[in-house]
C-alpha cells in the first residue's frame, strides 16, 4: 500500500519565519499608522431613568418590559437628524460647525457622536457623547439630557411615562477613541492570520524543499528538482542529433566482414578425406584362390 507525506504546515511557517515576520511588521504598523491618523475624542457619559405612572395596575416584570422597550425607542429618536436639530437649538454655545452644513455629512457626524443603548432588565437609557473636545462632549451630553426630559411627550407619545436623570455627564480624563490598545491586538492578530495564509500559498515543494523528521514516511513521489513548466518534450529537445543510417549500406557492411572472416578460417578435413585416409588396401583374391586350404 502506497503511502503519501502531507505537508506539515506549522512546519513550513516555522521555517519561513523571517517571511511571516515581515508580514506582521507591514499589517502592524498599517493599523497603528491608521489609529494615529483617527482623531482622538473625549467621551460624556450619562443616564435618564424611565418611569411607568400606571406600573401599579401590572406586574414588576411586565412594567420593565414596557420601560425597556421605551427606551429602545428613544435611542433610536437620539441618533436622529431631526433630535440633532432640537440639541442644537435647545444650546447655542455647542459648536455647529464640527458637524458641517451638508445633511448627509450632519448625520454621518452625529451618528458618530452619540452612542444610545438601553442595558438589558433595567428601566434606563444610557448614552455616551464623543467629540474631540471634552468641553464640547460636556455641552452636547447635558443638552441631550435636557431635550429628553423637556420634550418627553413629543419624543414618546404617552403621557403616563417620566423622565428623570439619574447620572450626570461623566467626561473621560483620557481620549476614548480610537482604542489604541484594541486596535494594536487587532493588527497583530490580523497580521498573523496574514502571515500564515502568505506562507502557506507561496510554498512551493520544488523550490522550497521541507526537510522533515526520520519518523515520517518518505514521500515516493519524486520531483527531481523538474520545474512544473517543463516537459518530456522539451527536455529531450535539448539532447545531440545522432546521425541516421542507411539500412542498405549496413547490409553490405555485414556482407564483406563475413566474407572476410571466412577467408581467414583455416580449412578442416571433411568426413570423406578422413575415410580416405584411413582406408586399408588388401590384396586381390583370385576366384580359384577362394577353395585353398579347404577340403
Amino acid at each position: 500500500m502506497k503511502h503519501y507525506r502531507e505537508i506539515d504546515y506549522i512546519n513550513v511557517y516555522k521555517k519561513n519565519w523571517h517571511k511571516a515576520l515581515i508580514v506582521i511588521i507591514i499589517v502592524f504598523l498599517i493599523g497603528l499608522g491608521i489609529t494615529l491618523v483617527t482623531p482622538f475624542k473625549y467621551s460624556a457619559e450619562s443616564s435618564v431613568l424611565i418611569i411607568q405612572k400606571s406600573s401599579f395596575s401590572i406586574d414588576a416584570y411586565s412594567a420593565t418590559k414596557s420601560e425597556e422597550k421605551i427606551g429602545k425607542k428613544l435611542s433610536q429618536v437620539i441618533s436622529s437628524s431631526y433630535f440633532l436639530d432640537k440639541v442644537l437649538s435647545e444650546n447655542l454655545s455647542i459648536d455647529r460647525t464640527y458637524f458641517g452644513s451638508d445633511e448627509r455629512d450632519r448625520r454621518k457626524v452625529w451618528d458618530k457622536t452619540v452612542d444610545a443603548y438601553v442595558p438589558t432588565g433595567y428601566s434606563k437609557l444610557n448614552f455616551t457623547i464623543y467629540h474631540t473636545d471634552s468641553n464640547q462632549a460636556l455641552i452636547i451630553s447635558r443638552t441631550v439630557a435636557e431635550v429628553l426630559i423637556n420634550e418627553e411627550d413629543d419624543l414618546i407619545g404617552i403621557g403616563d411615562i417620566d423622565l428623570k436623570l439619574l447620572d450626570s455627564p461623566l467626561v473621560s480624563q483620557y481620549p476614548q477613541q480610537p482604542n489604541i490598545a484594541l486596535n494594536l491586538a487587532v493588527s497583530l492578530f490580523v497580521g498573523v492570520i496574514l502571515s500564515f495564509a502568505y506562507v502557506i500559498l507561496t510554498y512551493r515543494p520544488d523550490r522550497d524543499h521541507d526537510k522533515f523528521s526520520q519518523d515520517q514516511e518518505p514521500e515516493l513521489v519524486s520531483y527531481n528538482n523538474v520545474p512544473e513548466t517543463e516537459s518530456v518534450e522539451e527536455e529531450m529537445g535539448d539532447t545531440p542529433d545522432v546521425p541516421e543510417l542507411d539500412l542498405d549500406d549496413v547490409e553490405e557492411i555485414s556482407e564483406e566482414e563475413q566474407e572476410i572472416e571466412e577467408m581467414n578460417e583455416p580449412e578442416l578435413p571433411t568426413d570423406n578425406d578422413s575415410q580416405k585416409t584411413t582406408k586399408k588396401d588388401y590384396p586381390k583374391f583370385e576366384e580359384e584362390d577362394k577353395f585353398i586350404g579347404m577340403g
